[in-house]
């Protein structure tokens, strides 16, 4: 059965807005939100915004260091 985003919204007291940005990968829930969103789907967190197609971030080579000042 197919829940429309305006009764998810409703549900977890969100704008219907925030759930189409979230399902658009362009919002990144709060932490607490992540919790409240899995409660309702019954589903663990990781299941529901971890893409099993990418590693997650922060297995990411991190930033070169910016080079030294030589005046300093």
């Amino acid at each position: 059965m197919a829940v429309l985003p305006s009764t998810i919204a409703r549900m977890l007291g969100l704008a219907r807005q925030t759930i189409n940005a979230l399902e658009t990968g362009k919002y990144d829930p709060s932490l607490p939100l992540a919790f409240r969103i899995s409660y309702l789907f019954e589903q663990p967190i990781e299941r529901i915004f971890i893409d099993p197609d990418r590693p997650p971030r922060f297995n990411e080579a991190p930033p070169e260091p910016a080079a030294a000042d030589p005046r300093f």
